[in-house]
């Protein structure tokens, strides 16, 4: 249950900065800008890919592991987002 919640702020927080960074690049035209505004934009996908498969849980109790794998990827997707935004947007 926990993990379905992070997995919605992971979604909801790589949108939002995916936005910010997309409006950055649209004032500044800086090729670096674009750059993290695609990895966040990757990061969103990645982020609806993993819920739609959360979302299927037959599928996540007949694999097994695979559960423990996805909660390890949403728990350090989250501490990348984290710490790219800090390191991107803080001054």
């Amino acid at each position: 249950m926990i993990w379905d919640v992070i997995l919605g702020v992971i979604v909801v927080i790589s949108f939002s900065i995916s936005y910010i960074a997309a409006m950055s690049y649209r004032r500044t035209k800086n090729p670096k800008i674009l750059k993290i505004t695609l990895s966040f934009c990757l990061f969103f996908i990645k982020g609806i890919v993993l819920a739609v498969i959360t979302l299927f849980t037959t599928l996540l109790d007949n694999m097994g592991d695979l559960a423990l794998i996805l909660d390890a990827v949403i728990l350090i997707d989250m501490i990348i987002l984290i710490v790219l935004y800090l390191s991107i947007f803080k001054k």
